[in-house]
């Protein structure tokens, strides 16, 4: 479970590299004007230069031309970066920036890199703003559960 998904939840294959039947992903509602679902984070070249380098990465040169490739799963997070000819899982640069979900883009102006996210969180299974805006419009738990957690059933045995 997690916070929030930006149109489509994370297969757990894609975070933790096994396949499990019942986490898979699947649309979730716009969950765009809820609080907290999109954040930006600014870093200047000095203070990125020091986190990467921090953790063994070496960038140099204008920061306009670090990033020449950024790989995707398929619901859209970021699986990894080449940043300055290394690659940098996206799971790992999320969470040396402190960035709040895989589902991020890049910017870079004027000596800043912005890091501008959507959504909270892992993205795998349920998500929470999602789950609540199903049930808003009347959905029930079992269709919330069912629609969240693919190839369940819920009943009595």
């Amino acid at each position: 479970m997690h916070t929030s998904s930006a149109a489509l939840t994370e297969s757990v294959y894609e975070v933790l590299g096994v396949d499990v039947p019942y986490l898979q992903s699947v649309d979730t509602p716009d969950e765009s004007g809820l609080d907290g679902f999109s954040a930006a984070v600014e870093f200047s070249k000095g203070r990125l230069t020091e986190l990467l380098g921090a953790k063994g990465y070496s960038v140099s040169g204008d920061c306009n031309t670090w990033i020449t490739y950024v790989s995707y799963t398929p619901s859209g997070r970021v699986r990894s970066v080449s940043l300055c000819g290394q690659d940098i899982d996206g799971q790992e640069l999320a969470k040396m920036l402190g960035l709040q979900s895989l589902n991020f883009t890049v910017k870079a102006t004027s000596g800043k890199i912005i890091f501008e996210t959507q959504g909270i969180g892992s993205g795998v299974g349920m998500s929470k703003y999602g789950a609540y805006l199903m049930a808003l419009r009347g959905d029930g738990y079992e269709k919330i559960l069912m629609h969240y957690y693919s190839n369940t059933y819920i009943g009595a045995e």
